[in-house]
């Protein structure tokens, strides 16, 4: 996924035109801008310390409580489909029930005043991409090992509430002191094909956007049968970035052959990092075949433990 910018800490915002976004883009962001400092759906919404390429995300508070919370809005992009809409309500209303500490706690969503939005818990720390690249190479193999457990927590938990995340990528896992980690951007977030309500969303799925270099092959050719697998898959991914500082696959697939998803390749983490033990170098490839793969993240942390334990680490 292209994100445009994030903010520092001061807020210190750089212009878009800078950064090559297209005159369309930048209108867009200015006018969600322009919310900041205004009560907006019970919140007042302070300074943007997010901007991507759909939405933007502000530090805000709670009107009558005074408490901490983050808004993120849809950017009125001419790209959107209404189906894009819907999904992104959707998303919002199907993670307001996870109720999990490794998840970031959705309070509501919805349209007010024409803008399309979601109130979430407001977390302190930095995604894994700042923190590899903050580091400047791969994380330690404990450190890593810790952050992927607190992962899979929350997929089993949300395995478990039949929903599938479908988003797990470096840029969606937050890192807040002391290691603690929170899974957030519940915009793809669905219900597994067995839940009732399933199949409201199947028509809504041919279009969705994921990142090739850490989604699962069917998320991107056939995402409307992506079950808890395609979570396995993108915590693989995820741990694999951890590890070798860098992504599994390459961002661009041919555009008129998605399929082509199947047939990629990736390095061998311990080309890239001999200080990866070979167990956990198998679990990677497993939790990232196309045939073999985990059936669900509890099944992925109980062969990362025997792995992580048979290395003495």
């Amino acid at each position: 996924m292209r994100v445009i910018f994030p903010v520092g800490a001061g807020g210190v915002q750089p212009e878009l035109a800078e950064l090559g976004t297209s005159e369309a883009e930048q209108e867009a962001y200015e006018k969600v801008a322009a919310l900041s400092g205004n009560e907006f759906a019970g919140y007042r919404l302070g300074k943007i310390i997010f901007n991507g390429e759909h939405s933007v995300v502000f530090r805000a508070e709670d009107a009558e409580a005074g408490t901490p919370v983050a808004v993120k809005v849809l950017k009125p992009l001419e790209d959107l489909s209404v189906e894009d809409q819907n999904r992104f309500i959707r998303g919002a209303k199907h993670s307001a029930t996870l109720r999990h500490p490794n998840f970031v706690r959705v309070f509501k969503g919805g349209r007010t005043e024409g803008w399309y939005f979601v109130a979430m818990e407001y977390v302190e720390g930095k995604n894994l991409e700042d923190v590899v690249e903050a580091r400047g190479g791969p994380l330690s193999v404990p450190m890593a090992i810790k952050i992927i457990r607190q992962v899979l927590e929350a997929l089993q938990y949300a395995y478990e509430q039949d929903i599938v995340f479908r988003a797990v990528r470096p840029d969606n896992v937050i890192v807040c002191k002391g290691l603690k980690v929170k899974l957030t951007d519940f915009d793809l977030v669905k219900p597994l094909t067995g839940r009732r309500d399933a199949q409201v969303t199947r028509v809504m799925d041919g279009s969705i956007q994921v990142d090739p270099q850490f989604a699962a092959p069917e998320l991107i050719a056939y995402p409307v049968v992506a079950d808890q697998k395609a979570d396995i898959f993108g915590a693989g991914a995820t741990l694999y970035y951890m590890l070798c500082a860098q992504a599994p696959f390459g961002s661009h697939l041919p555009a008129d052959k998605a399929s082509s998803a199947f047939d990629r390749l990736f390095q061998e983490p311990r080309e890239l990092n001999p200080e990866v033990p070979e167990g956990v170098c198998a679990v990677i490839a497993r939790s990232m075949s196309d045939y073999e793969r985990y059936s669900s993240p509890g099944e992925m942390a109980e062969a990362l433990e025997e792995a992580v334990a048979a290395s003495g680490r």
